[in-house]
Parts: C-alpha cells; sequence; structure tokens
C-alpha cells in the first residue's frame, strides 16, 4: 500500500493483525462505532470497556509478535517461540492415538497413471489421555489429512494407526466401526456442520442414534445433561441451527462430538470464523470439559497464539512432514 499509495480498510475480528498493519481503529459493538483512534495509543489506553474485553482476550503469543518485530526464519523457530510459552505438560498417560511412519499419497489417475501426490511423508505423532497435541500448518501442508487418518475417513500406504492400542487397519468393519466410535470430530464451520432441517437437540442425538440402543427419553436426558456441559439452556434443544449464533453452534457441534464419551476429540480450526471475545469463552470450555472428561485432543490450527491457550505439545507439519514436536 505505500509503494502504490493505497489507502486500505481492513475488516477484521483479529486485534493481533490490527496491531501489526493498521494505522488507525474502529471498534464497533452491536451496529455502533463505540471508540477510535490510532492503533498505538487505543492498544496502550483502551477507553471502552468493550475494546478492553477484546484486548484481554487476544491470545499473548499474538500479541507479543505482534508488537516484537520479531521474524522466524524457519518453521522450526516459530515452534520454539510457541513453546516458550506452554506451561502444561503433556503428563505421562498412556497414549491414545499413535502414528507411526505414516505415508499417503492421493492418485491423479485422471491426469496420468503415475501421478501421485505425496500428502504424508513418514509421519509420527502421538496423543496421550488427558493431553493436546496442537498440530500447527499453513493450508495444504497437511493437517486434514492427518485428522482423515485417524478418524478412519482415509488409510495409509504405508505405516501404522493405533487407537487405544488397536490397528485400525486390522479390524474387521464392526469392529473397526466401534473403534471410530471412541473419536469426536468438531468441525470448522458450524453452520454447515449442522442439518439445517433438523432441531439441535436432534443433531447432538445423531451419535446415539447409530452407535447405541438408548430410547428416546434417554436420548433426551444425555442431550439435555451435554447442553448443560457446554452452558448453553436445555432449550436449546428445540431450536434450529439459523436461530444460534456462531458461538453457540461451535457448541453445539462440542456437545455432540462428546455425546459418547469419547477418548479422542479432534478438533478443526474451532475458532477461526469466532471473534476474539467468543474464541476464548469456546477455548475455556474446550479446556474445562477436557480437565472433566480427560480425553486426548489433537487441535489444528493455523493460529500459533492459540495453541500456548490449549496444547501440552505441539507439533508443525509443513509439505506433508512433520518436522518438529516439542
Amino acid at each position: 500500500s505505500e509503494k502504490l499509495q493505497l489507502a486500505v480498510l481492513i475488516i477484521t475480528h483479529d486485534m493481533s493483525v490490527v496491531r501489526a498493519l493498521a494505522d488507525e481503529m474502529y471498534v464497533m459493538q452491536g451496529g455502533n462505532i463505540v471508540e477510535s483512534g490510532e492503533v498505538q495509543h487505543i492498544f496502550a489506553n483502551p477507553k471502552h470497556e468493550y475494546t478492553r474485553t477484546l484486548l484481554d482476550s487476544v491470545p499473548k503469543f499474538d500479541m507479543q509478535y505482534a508488537s516484537s518485530g520479531d521474524s522466524y526464519e524457519s518453521i522450526e523457530e516459530v515452534a520454539k517461540a510457541i513453546a516458550k510459552n506452554i506451561s502444561e505438560s503433556p503428563g505421562s498417560e498412556s497414549p491414545v492415538v499413535e502414528v507411526q511412519g505414516v505415508s499417503v499419497k492421493y492418485s491423479h489417475a485422471r491426469f496420468s497413471k503415475n501421478s501421485n501426490k505425496l500428502a504424508l511423508a513418514n509421519a509420527n505423532l502421538r496423543i496421550n489421555s488427558g493431553s493436546t497435541l496442537a498440530l500447527v500448518g499453513e493450508s495444504g501442508a497437511g493437517k486434514t489429512t492427518i485428522a482423515k487418518l485417524i478418524s478412519g475417513q482415509i488409510k495409509p500406504n504405508s505405516g501404522l494407526v493405533l487407537l487405544n492400542g488397536e490397528n485400525l487397519n486390522r479390524l474387521n468393519n464392526k469392529a473397526r466401526r466401534q473403534a471410530l466410535s471412541r473419536i469426536g470430530y468438531v468441525f470448522q464451520d458450524s453452520g454447515s456442520a449442522l442439518n439445517p432441517r433438523k432441531t439441535i437437540g436432534w443433531s447432538i442425538a445423531e451419535p446415539l442414534l447409530l452407535h447405541t440402543n438408548l430410547d428416546a427419553n434417554e436420548r433426551l436426558e444425555r442431550v439435555e445433561e451435554m447442553l448443560n456441559q457446554v452452558q448453553l439452556p436445555v432449550e436449546f434443544a428445540s431450536r434450529f441451527p439459523h436461530e444460534l449464533s456462531g458461538g453457540q453452534r461451535q457448541r453445539v457441534g462440542i456437545a455432540r462430538a462428546l455425546i459418547l464419551q469419547p477418548s479422542l476429540l479432534i478438533v478443526d480450526e474451532p475458532t477461526s470464523a469466532l471473534d476474539v471475545t467468543v474464541q476464548r469463552c469456546v477455548l475455556n470450555l474446550l479446556h474445562d470439559l477436557q480437565q472433566k472428561y480427560r480425553y486426548a485432543c489433537l487441535f489444528i490450527t493455523h493460529d500459533v497464539g492459540v495453541v500456548q491457550e490449549v496444547a501440552s505439545e505441539v507439533a508443525i507439519i509443513r509439505n506433508g512432514s512433520v518436522q518438529y514436536i516439542s
């Protein structure tokens, strides 16, 4: 913008982006501008309560990086910088998931008989019960491939995937289905993850319909219990997705993912579409629920600032290769 002498309007809920790129800022709440001025002045001395809440909710690493002027030459340096801010220990509990020397290739037979893309190369991961592994990488790095691999959506070309000590590829269909029911999945887009024609209660209860023999009353009891756990009113069971906010829909997604009491929760960019105040609430909720249920968690993100808030370990993935684990 300086070279071309352009005026730039940035619309964002990411306060670290504001600090890094903007000269002036306007803070809006409920359709009104509640504060405006120079970025450095507002960050140093916010006047409005909503502005202070926004700034207090920003992950510390984001703010430190935006204000320090540091630059990282390699992905390993990023991992080390993140690791300095992680205070929790992965602990010594037994592994729930082990990925051992896994490689995955995608075939492009439409174009060439020998056209294969290596999506994962000799990947190794381990997640213990009660711990959270943050998998960090840019778009296309292989994060989603690992999630699909662990959740049984794809099979490896080589290597092993162990879930609670069982090799998924050696199980028959019935045993494999039962093993995979122990995995919960929270999707990035909470809106499209919920059936718009079904009530919230139906969506949360769907895993119970597929994997248990509970009757309607028992399913309703479990749904109401999970709504309480994710801090939503039980009356929401009769509502539809479009009647909820983005943060509320994400809580519904968490309730559905935990309804079968999984041993592993895969969380895919759960806060990327949320403003920082709602993001903070969702991250705190995930932390509290893990402390209660002691599930292992694979937390997929490209936001390094979120990592220190949730993770006990961090893995960096680039071009299908896990390059650093701390």
